[in-house]
């Protein structure tokens, strides 16, 4: 009988070990579930997934631009999808309009400097023209008085020509007027 005894004994600390487990622990998730009912309907089936954590892109590109300058407009967010030739921001053109007007003033400006130029170009031909002629002109005048010396000098022997004269013909060859 001590046997039985002991299994009876055995049997009812596990009865105890049960429902004391049973009674912290609960009746477990599985009972706690709700069931809905509804009609038959048809449409689109939604996943929604909750979930912790960080969220990178598959694929990275990085941008840049050939200018520089303040940004007047940014037509995209952090992160934004973007396509190919989309404008994502506006550089205010402010700087370069300027540039562009003080390039165009120097066209200008080497416009006119350029008929100025031209001007004084054909000053200096006229000026070269001018020079010219007086240059001719003195070869004739001294030719003159070297015509004029080589007749008086010859006839400075028969004395047909006064020496006053004469000295007035080689200073005319020798000092001649330009």
């Amino acid at each position: 009988m001590k046997k039985v005894g002991i299994i009876f004994f055995v049997i009812l600390i596990l009865a105890v070990a049960g429902v004391l487990t049973f009674s912290f622990l609960g009746p477990g998730e599985a009972s706690k579930q709700e069931y809905r009912l509804a009609n038959i309907e048809k449409g689109n089936i939604k996943a929604i997934v909750s979930s912790t954590g960080t969220l990178n892109p598959i694929n990275t590109v990085k941008g840049g631009s050939q200018l520089s300058g303040i940004i007047k407009e940014i037509y995209v967010d952090f992160n934004s999808s973007v396509k190919k030739d989309q404008v994502i921001a506006l550089i205010d053109p402010a700087f370069y309009e300027a540039q562009l007007e003080q390039a165009r003033a120097q066209v200008l400006i080497a416009k006119a400097n350029l008929q100025e130029n031209h001007k004084s170009i054909t000053a200096a031909e006229a000026g070269m023209e001018s020079a010219g002629a007086q240059l001719a002109s003195a070869r004739a005048t001294l030719k003159e008085a070297e015509l004029k010396y080589n007749r008086l000098s010859n006839l400075e022997d028969s004395a047909i020509v006064a020496k006053s004269e004469l000295d007035g013909v080689i200073t005319a060859k020798d000092f001649p007027r330009y």
